[in-house]
């Protein structure tokens, strides 16, 4: 997946600069608890005001919170597919190949006019399907 410029900005709608300035309220307001200033309470007052009246103003702020989103998305799928093939894929097969584990009966393939294919010659009965698992 592609991420350039025009998906970022044609993706962002008024809900979305309406979300950022519910974020951008619930920060000021955080940061007004935590350090204690009561001069924060005009911020965010107005902050919410802004949010519901014109949410356009954020939206600069919007295309580059939901832009970062987006990368952050695909740069973490690739992290994570890595991650997941490097712990998991890998060790799994070299173990089964120092087991010397064949599944695939690569080692046979060719080796005589025979089929590397199991015959499997079974009529199914109604006793089969009963408890498949």
């Amino acid at each position: 997946m592609r991420i350039n410029e025009k998906t970022i900005a044609s993706n962002i709608s008024k809900q979305q600069t309406r979300e950022f300035g519910m974020l951008a309220v619930l920060v000021t307001s955080f940061l007004e608890l935590y350090l204690k200033q009561n001069n924060l309470t005009a911020v965010v007052f107005s902050l919410a005001l802004i949010t519901l009246l014109f949410p356009v103003v954020f939206y600069p702020f919007a295309f580059c919170w939901f832009g970062l989103s987006r990368i952050m998305g695909v740069i973490s799928t690739w992290i994570l597919l890595v991650a997941v093939f490097l712990i998991i894929v890998i060790p799994i097969s070299l173990v089964r190949k120092m087991i010397g584990s064949d599944a695939l009966k690569i080692k046979q393939f060719k080796k005589s006019r025979r089929s590397v294919m199991t015959d499997r010659n079974h009529v199914f009965m109604d006793s089969d399907l009963l408890h498949t698992f």
